[in-house]
């Protein structure tokens, strides 16, 4: 099992997204458009995965906390119900919910003591 920082990436298919029921919003993916998997955290599970210092310059600034207090306190309840295959990615909860990332413009997100992912994002085309 390896820790990996990830940025999950939010969004909906539907332009009034806050007008579809429940159905339409489940076959949407509740809002999840992605998961951009970044490096591999080296330093060794413990108590810091609760919370640390997250940002991304000239956008959000704050601490990060895991929703569940520690990511391995789901972690552990899904591996009974279901164990991860070899291979798969499990998320656990997201440090800082939604932010806003603004398009066409590199961005950097440093999680202090974790790791760093950047990344550029663009908007759909119009094809």
């Amino acid at each position: 099992m390896e820790t990996r920082l990830v940025i999950e990436l939010i969004g909906s298919r539907y332009a009034n997204h806050d007008e579809v029921t429940f159905p339409e919003a489940l076959a949407d993916g509740i809002n999840g458009q992605g998961l951009l998997v970044g490096p591999v955290v080296e330093r060794e599970a413990g108590p810091w995965m609760a919370s640390f210092p997250i940002e991304i310059p000239g956008v959000f600034k704050g601490e990060g906390r895991h929703p569940d207090g520690h990511p391995f306190v789901p972690y552990v309840w899904l591996t009974e119900y279901r164990p991860p295959k070899p291979g798969q990615i499990v998320t656990t909860g997201s440090y800082a919910g939604v932010i806003k990332a603004p398009l066409n413009e590199p961005i950097r997100l440093i999680a202090e003591g974790v790791g760093e992912i950047a990344v550029t994002f663009y908007p759909d085309s119009e094809a």
